[in-house]
């Protein structure tokens, strides 16, 4: 059983961002950088592959996949972006985050966290 964090404990739940990058104008960093604000202002522990590897986009894809899923791994769950499905990136970070039961979410338009049907059964995560 993986230890999770509950609502009331000093551990927060760290939730990595997940969405379409390649083949977007910027990476789609300022959408990646807009959703982790908002979230840390309301403090959730937020991770963000536009945040990670110093902004270096000179690796090949399978590269930044490799490093990405060692540091999702480490997050309690997966927040997918819109349009996520058009990721292949996006889509086997869902789909790892998936298989080791992790707390999986999506965001409405106010970017309030919405539990998924993927990932873990408690579909509230403990902080819902």
């Amino acid at each position: 059983m993986l230890d999770y964090p509950q609502k009331g404990s000093d551990r927060t739940v760290k939730l990595y961002l997940a969405g379409p990058m390649s083949g977007k104008a910027g990476f789609n960093y300022p959408r990646f950088q807009e959703v982790a604000e908002a979230l840390r202002s309301r403090h959730y522990d937020i991770v963000s592959p536009h945040e990670m590897h110093d902004g270096d986009t000179s690796q090949s894809w399978e590269w930044y996949l490799r490093k990405d899923l060692t540091i999702m791994l480490e997050c309690d769950g997966l927040i997918l972006l819109e349009d996520w499905e058009e990721s292949r990136g996006a889509r086997l970070e869902l789909f790892v985050a998936d298989k080791t039961s992790m707390f999986v979410y999506t965001l409405d338009k106010d970017l309030n966290l919405q539990a998924s049907i993927y990932g873990s059964q408690d579909r509230t995560g403990g902080i819902l």
